[in-house]
């Protein structure tokens, strides 16, 4: 495991290079980096933002549209700082074998609405991507694009 780790640190660090990466990663779940770079790439976003973790306000996030049952969203909010944790569930009611990546998985009317300290985008430190807030909500087809799970925050 300490070997794998090692071998994930560059690629994870590279903002260029890390969606590319992370859909690498999702492409070959059987040797298990994906789980280790999911792990690795939430404390080091944890360790970064530590007081809005720990002292962050919770809040859970609406969803809209025809998946939004399938998707469960929530956030830390402090002093203007930001976090949001957006995951797919309930996905095997849906039949789909599909990995849930994308605008042919979730369609482009299925969103989740950020709460106002979002600002106009975010960043997603799992896959290195820039995310527009578009009327004060999230397209998951844009959210879910190279990686299966998203942890967004801004950079107040």
């Amino acid at each position: 495991r300490r070997h794998m780790l090692e071998e994930l640190t560059r690629p994870a660090d590279t903002a260029a290079e890390r969606a590319a990466f992370a859909q690498e990663l999702v492409d070959r779940t059987d040797d298990g980096r994906v789980k280790l770079y999911l792990i690795r790439q939430a404390l080091a976003c944890r360790n970064a933002h530590a007081t809005l973790f720990t002292d962050g306000d919770y809040k859970l996030l609406e969803s809209r549209g025809p998946l939004a049952e399938h998707v469960l969203a929530f956030g830390r909010v402090a002093k203007g700082a930001l976090a949001l944790t957006i995951v797919p569930r309930l996905l095997a009611r849906r039949g789909v074998e599909q990995l849930p990546l994308g605008k042919s998985y979730w369609g482009d009317e299925t969103r989740v609405l950020a709460p106002p300290e979002a600002g106009p985008w975010l960043v997603n430190p799992l896959t290195g991507e820039r995310l527009t807030v578009d009327h004060g909500a999230l397209l998951l087809a844009e959210v879910f694009m190279s990686f299966p799970v998203a942890l967004l925050v801004n950079e107040a």
